[in-house]
């Protein structure tokens, strides 16, 4: 029998030839581990060095440019750890009551998410999973699917 009955977070990035997966793990609790599943796509999405990555691999697969591999690599990296590191800042906002504005909201890109908004109820229930816990963490387990790179 599977451990959740239903799997619904869902965020899309357009980037064609690209996926990200991510699951996050909670530890003293389950709230950061679900801020994270909300938020990391919208995170990630701001991050300056994701929008140049996106334009340089554009321009990269459409003409001849002369951005290298590892420029593009490096892009990356960046933008993963600096969304992580804005991430973990995010949640130890929530944790201290100070919420951020655009907090789940989910980033649409051209297309609609595959799951819902987050509803009141889930809102809700979220907070008072915040309330209860006072403190949380998690371990996250990402990979970044690139069309030449894992």
């Amino acid at each position: 029998p599977a451990l959740y009955a239903t799997l619904e977070d869902g965020q899309r990035l357009d980037l064609p030839g690209h996926a990200l997966f991510a699951v996050f793990d909670g530890h003293g609790g389950s709230y950061a581990a679900l801020y994270a599943g909300r938020n990391l796509c919208r995170v990630l999405a701001k991050q300056s060095t994701f929008g140049q990555y996106a334009q340089n691999y554009t321009d990269t697969t459409s003409s001849s440019a002369s951005n290298t591999d590892s420029q593009l690599v490096q892009l990356l990296e960046t933008a993963m750890t600096h969304a992580f590191l804005d991430l973990d800042q995010e949640i130890a906002c929530a944790l201290k009551g100070q919420k951020v504005a655009d907090a789940d909201a989910p980033y649409h890109g051209p297309a609609p998410p595959p799951a819902p908004a987050p509803t009141e109820q889930a809102d809700a229930a979220l907070q008072q999973m915040l309330d209860e816990e006072g403190d949380s963490g998690t371990t996250a387990c990402v990979i970044l699917l690139t069309p030449d790179y894992i």
